[in-house]
């Protein structure tokens, strides 16, 4: 009897790359070419897509578009007209077609939104729980110098978010600014019984006792002003202006640095003027952003706060450097610390992350790889060690981003040095070092076994078109409380969006998160078409032989015979030690080089 043979022709096989870190379902939501959407459908498509309730309003806040010819729309989330704090979504179209969406918006549930506590006594409870012996708004010319005024609460929605709160609660948000000690965060009072829920800190200051040392970076140029014949350290074109507070805390009493000529020899003015200055033009030149805003803010850098103050910090609004101690560490001053700090201005206004457990981490690292980014801009070179010129006798770095665990910090995920406490506002600055490692590896390449005994090789792409990915990612693809699988995750498609699918860029970019344990591997996709003119000849009791036409690309085929597979390299098969009687059902399906 003849063998009864069924043709089957199976279209190319092809695996899809999973970009979850852990159990939360990704907040980044694409769309295929099948499924179109105009960007004026955006508000009804994220509440249909996102499921929200009658309570729930989407209001945009912000439309921008960029250089690859994307429009991007924000969204704020409102619960029954109060603004649910860090519930943000944005859209991104092109042409006029929304692309995907990204952010994170919260459950509220049956919260109610009537205060049982004023605004005034909540705010003593903000006051009490900061204990600071003096506040800027107690002082009437500071306050004025600052921009700044005593705050009267914002009542907002605090969301359920991991690690700080298990349920929604109503809230005042108040801007508490203190200067003994120098401290500035957002702090959310409940509105019902008068807890301190969080504190959002706005001052973001290097981990070690002292940052800065030997100051300079040679001779260098940079703009200042003339006023009446003096010369100060401000540019009005740029925005920046560089003041001393000579040691003092009393920012109403700040000076110029001035000069009687072009030539300045306050050598810590200078520094901090020129970084400044550089920081203002790599975010210009390279990124298309105008200050940290992005609307041209002046840049206000206060050097020689207090005395023997080993620190440098951002407050929301500006940048103050401390002269160290004159023993261990020299004027926190250098050029990948100032532009670290003035990237937390960048990060406040771009993705708002919570100084807080990964968020902050990220928060933290971010301002890492832009001071690096910077340091390379500026001198052509880095070394990837943060705050390494600030010690006197020739060691301050506080962390490196090519070997974190060098300093005591995690290269990987959940590994080695991983910090999982409460400090540190949950590690913040420890865990850092993931995302650190993972630009260093984009940049520079590198193959090895992480913590988690994975084996990985990446061909790193230059600082340059990293840095590209990772402004991209900051800008728009993170939320508030993102974590590292949603770093992942953005960093990815910005890759994609700057480079394309499948470009090198996009691939070690996923293999850089891989080697430092966040996601999979790149598993390469193909779009071969099915193999056609699939033939068989030659039957007999016992066997076959099966033709199909070549395929253009395809490196080799599988033959499978009832689910039992074979590769064959050229287009053709025989098939022997057949059973007469039996169903067989052939199956060629054409692969790609990789995957």
């Amino acid at each position: 009897m003849k063998n009864k043979i069924t043709l089957f022709m199976l279209s190319f096989i092809f695996s899809v790359a999973l970009y979850a870190q852990d159990q939360r379902e990704t907040k980044l939501i694409k769309f295929d070419a099948t499924e179109k959407h105009s960007l004026q459908e955006a508000k009804q498509l994220l509440k249909t897509k996102l499921k929200l309730s009658s309570d729930d309003d989407l209001i945009k806040t912000k439309t921008e578009s960029d250089q690859l010819g994307f429009t991007h729309e924000n969204y704020q989330q409102y619960f029954k007209g109060i603004k649910v704090e860090f519930g943000t979504y944005k859209v991104h179209a092109k042409n006029g077609a929304i692309q995907s969406m990204n952010g994170e918006l919260f459950a509220v549930g049956k919260l109610k939104t009537r205060p049982s506590l004023s605004p005034n006594s909540a705010l003593n409870k903000a006051v009490s729980h900061v204990g600071a012996k003096s506040y800027v708004w107690e002082n009437k010319d500071q306050a004025r110098a600052l921009d700044y005024q005593k705050p009267k609460g914002e009542l907002v929605i605090f969301p359920k978010i991991e690690g700080i709160t298990n349920s929604a609660r109503l809230a005042y948000k108040f801007d508490i600014f203190s200067h003994d000690p120098i401290y500035r965060a957002d702090v959310y009072v409940d509105a019902t019984n008068g807890e301190v829920i969080f504190e959002n800190l706005k001052i973001h200051h290097i981990d070690v006792d002292a940052n800065g040392a030997s100051l300079y970076n040679g001779t260098v140029n940079f703009k200042a002003d003339n006023s009446f014949g003096t010369y100060r350290l401000r540019q009005s074109a740029n925005g920046i202006q560089t003041y001393d507070l000579n040691n003092g805390t009393n920012y109403a009493n700040a000076t110029d640095i001035t000069s009687s000529s072009t030539t300045f020899n306050h050598q810590t003015g200078v520094q901090a003027h020129w970084g400044a200055e550089k920081t203002h033009q790599y975010y210009f030149q390279k990124h298309g952003r105008n200050s940290y805003d992005g609307s041209g803010a002046v840049i206000k850098s206060y050097v020689s706060y207090k005395r023997n103050y080993v620190n440098a910090f951002w407050d929301g609004q500006r940048m103050t450097y401390g002269d160290g101690d004159g023993v261990n560490y020299g004027p926190l001053v250098s050029l990948d610390i100032v532009g670290h700090e003035i990237t937390h201005g960048v990060t406040d206004y771009a993705a708002n992350l919570v100084y807080s457990y990964q968020s902050g981490a990220l928060n933290e690292s971010f301002s890492d790889i832009f001071g690096e980014s910077i340091e390379n801009f500026a001198s052509g070179s880095n070394d990837w060690l943060m705050g390494d010129d600030i010690g006197i006798g020739g060691s301050g770095a506080f962390r490196s981003m090519s070997n974190p665990n060098a300093y005591g910090d995690p290269d990987t995920y959940l590994g080695t040095n991983w910090y999982s406490g409460t400090g540190d506002n949950g590690g913040v600055h420890y865990n850092s070092g993931v995302q650190n490692k993972w630009f260093y590896i984009l940049t520079a390449g590198e193959s090895g076994t992480n913590d988690l005994n994975n084996s990985y090789t990446v061909t790193g792409i230059g600082i340059v078109n990293a840095a590209k990915i990772a402004y991209r990612n900051l800008t728009l693809y993170l939320s508030s409380n993102s974590n590292y699988a949603d770093a992942r995750t953005g960093a990815i498609q910005a890759a994609v969006d700057i480079y394309g699918s499948g470009s090198p860029e996009e691939i070690a970019t996923t293999n850089a998160w891989y080697a430092v344990g966040v996601g999979d591997e790149y598993v390469q996709t193909c779009a071969l078409p099915k193999p056609t003119g699939l033939l068989i000849s030659n039957v007999v009791d016992n066997g076959y032989t099966v033709t199909w036409d070549s395929v253009p690309d395809a490196v080799s085929y599988n033959v499978s015979l009832n689910g039992n597979s074979i590769t064959e390299s050229g287009t053709s098969y025989t098939a022997t030690g057949l059973i007469p009687g039996t169903l067989y059902n052939v199956q060629v399906a054409a692969n790609c080089n990789v995957g």
